[in-house]
C-alpha cells in the first residue's frame, strides 16, 4: 500500500499563475490610480486657496485691521496682505504688508476672481469688501480638465468650497 504523504507548499506552476494574475491586476489599477491621485492634488490646491482667505479673514479679526488676499493668474499666485495703504479701495497696492505669497501648482491654468477687483479684504468685523467666486482651472497629464469654485459672502464673509468637477 502505498504511504499517502502530506504535500505542503506550492508547485512552480501555481507559483507562475499567481504571478500573472497579480500582474494583470497591478496593469488595470495603474490608471485608475494617476487619475485619483490628480483628483486628489487639485482638491488638495483648492483647499490651500480656501485656507488662505480664511486666514486673511481670522486675522482681520484677530488684529481688528482689514486683511486681504489678492489674486495673480498670470503668476498663478495668492498673496495674503494688510491693507494699510488705502484700507477703502479694497485691492492690494505697492505699500501694503505681505504676509505670505503662495504659487500655485504648475497644472493650474486659470485663476479668475469674480470680485469686481482681482483681491477680497476682510474687515475687522469679519465682512468681506464683496460678494464673489474664485474660479480655477487645472489640466492635469494634458487630457483631464479640473475646474472648482470657491464662494465667498461679503456680508459675513464667510467661504465656502462650491463644486469640484472631473472632466
Amino acid at each position: 500500500m502505498k504511504s499517502v504523504r502530506n504535500r505542503r507548499g506550492i508547485t512552480l506552476v501555481e507559483l507562475m499563475t499567481m504571478v500573472v494574475i497579480i500582474g494583470v491586476v497591478t496593469t488595470l489599477a495603474i490608471p485608475q490610480f494617476n487619475s485619483t491621485m490628480n483628483r486628489l492634488k487639485f482638491r488638495t490646491s483648492a483647499r490651500n486657496i480656501l485656507s488662505k482667505l480664511r486666514l486673511a479673514r481670522s486675522t482681520a479679526i484677530a488684529n481688528k485691521q482689514p486683511f486681504g488676499v489678492a489674486f495673480d493668474s498670470d503668476q498663478r499666485t495668492l498673496t495674503v496682505f494688510q491693507d494699510i495703504t488705502n484700507p477703502t479701495s479694497f485691492q492690494f497696492e505697492t505699500g501694503d504688508s505681505v504676509l505670505s505669497i503662495d504659487t500655485l501648482p504648475n497644472d493650474f491654468a486659470y485663476l479668475y476672481p469674480v470680485f469686481g477687483g482681482n483681491a477680497v479684504v476682510y474687515r475687522p468685523n469679519g465682512s468681506a469688501s464683496a460678494s464673489g467666486t474664485v474660479q480655477f482651472v487645472a489640466y492635469c497629464d494634458g487630457d483631464y480638465v479640473n475646474y472648482g469654485t470657491i464662494d465667498v459672502l461679503a456680508s459675513t464673509g464667510r467661504t465656502k468650497l462650491g463644486e469640484l468637477y472631473f472632466y
